[in-house]
């Protein structure tokens, strides 16, 4: 009678086959020890190898053919091709619904790319709410293809071209996500050689409306409103006027911001729209620099009526 297989005697059993579990197999045969399950398929035996002891130990080897003959009763094959393995675990997942998962990835994406301006994160919740989640919100992240993008951009692509394009851009953000999670093989969001085969270009679209200029006669006559500058909001008008800055760059101002000897203002970085990593340097107008020191010092910010903003 063979020796029973245990955890404390397996690896010093002399050379033999001993059956170590229902089907499964231990073969000793000089140095090598290895585990093997034996079946039947057909009328014709098989063994099928599990592995040697040095990368399978006796507890590893029962769970293993534990699983085998859980496979042969439902007709599936022992094993499976890592596709098959990753598609099964997959399968186990529960799926996020696009609005889920866009939810969540706009959070990364207004952390990631640093948004300093919450218009920017409320517009484009704005945008989701009102275009796309009626759309695709409640299917499923894995199963949204290039239809329902362009089901989402179609009905405002023409009416509201600079509205579909921000949303198309924000759509190939989120779905660049979904491509590196593993629940999209394809950004079906990306418009070259993709969607530009299904809208057309949007300069075919939409016509670009440029204000006019106002005459100089009558900005002359409008400055008159503002006259004289003798309160900060007229002073911060007439300033922004003759720098021609955006609101965001000269509210802000600072004394230190200005070197009246070279005539010049540097914006810092943080206050630029385009985010570039320098300062914005105006050159200063005559009639800037009698503005500025008309300007009564109360603090570092030039347009603060006390000591800061707030």
């Amino acid at each position: 009678m063979k020796a029973k297989v245990t955890v404390k005697n397996y690896l010093t059993l002399p050379d033999g086959f001993y059956t170590a579990a229902p089907n499964l197999l231990y073969v000793v045969r000089g140095n090598t020890r290895r585990f093997v399950f034996r079946y039947m398929v057909d009328g014709k035996r098989r063994d099928k190898s599990i592995g040697p002891v040095s990368k399978v130990d006796l507890t590893q080897a029962k769970s293993t053919a534990k699983e085998f003959l859980g496979r042969l009763a439902s007709g599936l094959p022992l094993t499976q091709s890592t596709k098959e393995r990753l598609a099964e675990e997959y399968s186990r997942v529960e799926i996020p619904s696009f609005k889920s998962f866009a939810e969540q990835t706009i959070e990364k994406i207004k952390e990631v790319k640093r948004w300093r301006s919450n218009k920017t994160y409320a517009n484009t919740v704005q945008y989701f709410n009102s275009y796309v989640y009626p759309v695709i919100g409640n299917k499923r992240i894995d199963e949204i293809k290039r239809a329902d993008v362009v089901a989402v951009l179609e009905p405002i692509w023409s009416a509201k071209n600079q509205t579909a394009l921000k949303i198309r851009t924000r759509l190939e953000s989120i779905l660049a996500y979904a491509v590196n999670e593993g629940y999209l093989e394809f950004n079906c969001a990306l418009w070259k050689g993709n969607l530009d085969q299904y809208l057309p270009p949007p300069s075919k679209v939409r016509t670009v409306k440029h204000h006019i200029s106002m005459p100089l006669e009558e900005l002359q006559e409008k400055l008159k409103c503002f006259l004289p500058a003798n309160n900060r909001t007229r002073q911060l008008i007439l300033f922004t006027i003759l720098t021609a800055c955006r609101v965001g760059e000269t509210a802000g101002a600072k004394w230190s911001e200005f070197n009246f000897e070279e005539r010049v203002w540097s914006i810092p970085p943080e206050r630029r729209k385009d985010s570039k990593p320098y300062p914005h340097r105006v050159p200063l107008s005559d009639q800037v620099v009698e503005l500025l020191n008309s300007i009564e010092r109360k603090g570092e910010y030039v347009f603060a009526v006390r000591d800061t903003l707030g």
